[in-house]
């Protein structure tokens, strides 16, 4: 890529993208108001203002491909609409929350090219899960620039239906929330049960990485991860106990779960009314 990055919000997620981008070599210039924050990303090797008005004032913004706002759903009119000033060829991604594509075109106005992305935060270790859709002045070649650009930072999915990006960021943008609280929980029940503190999270991570892999290959080999769970659960043994309890004897883990999507992503939508 010959242009740069502009991130704008340099927060969990900005800087797991920056930190990927940093480690691909690409260019990149922050925005950020918070003055460690600031610093951070200055320790990355980023060019950093405190605001766009110093970026304007810097002449540095003519090379820029692609902007990037990582802010908070509630302040991005405000924020979008300083970067009018950036030519038509500029594409200006966002992972803000609930924040639609019509929306967001407003605020610059123009034939702009958007995207609209989930990303999680394991990107800060190359191993993120982004879906992504774009209006229709995005090419399939911008597309293609996308994919190039956040390929070191995990995998990039493309949709077509915007009204599943609140259900993409319930389940996936939260989602490694859920699994550290799994996590956690594990760890902490091991504890009580008896076990040392250290190597009850020790278990319940090693369960969690290696189920996961597990997945990877099977899936690969056609079997699906309802067949690996069965696998697991043998007929009068300790895993069916727990099934049972956790189908709907005790709590309806599943209910329980689809509640707690479901509010996730209804907030998502309020978030963008």
């Amino acid at each position: 890529m010959a242009g740069r990055i502009l991130l704008v919000g340099c927060g969990h997620m900005g800087f797991a993208f920056l930190s990927c981008w940093r480690e691909e070599g690409w260019a990149v210039d922050v925005v950020e108001v918070n003055e460690g924050r600031r610093g951070i990303a200055l320790g990355l090797g980023a060019c950093v203002y405190e605001d766009v008005e110093t970026l304007r004032a810097s002449g540095r913004t003519g090379d820029v491909e692609m902007v990037v706002y990582c802010v908070r759903p509630q302040v991005s009119e405000d924020v979008v609409c300083g970067y009018n000033f950036l030519g038509e060829d500029v594409i200006h991604v966002s992972v803000m929350a609930g924040v639609g594509l019509e929306r967001l075109a407003s605020f610059l106005g123009g034939d702009r090219k958007w995207v609209r992305m989930m990303p999680n935060t394991p990107v800060l270790v190359g191993k993120g899960m982004m879906v992504s859709m774009g209006n229709e002045e995005l090419s399939a070649g911008d597309r293609e620039k996308i994919d190039g650009w956040y390929g070191g930072c995990g995998r990039n999915e493309w949709i077509e239906d915007e009204g599943l990006m609140n259900v993409v960021t319930a389940l996936s943008g939260s989602g490694p929330a859920y699994v550290f609280y799994y996590i956690e929980l594990m760890g902490l029940l091991g504890e009580s049960l008896g076990l040392d503190s250290e190597l009850s999270e020790e278990l319940a991570l090693r369960v969690v990485e290696g189920a996961a892999e597990m997945v990877k290959v099977s899936r690969a080999q056609g079997v699906g991860v309802r067949s690996l769970k069965e696998g697991v659960i043998s007929k009068g043994g300790t895993t069916e106990a727990a099934f049972r309890y956790l189908d709907g004897e005790g709590v309806g883990l599943r209910e329980v779960l689809e509640q707690a999507v479901t509010a996730a992503r209804d907030r998502a939508e309020e978030i963008g009314s």
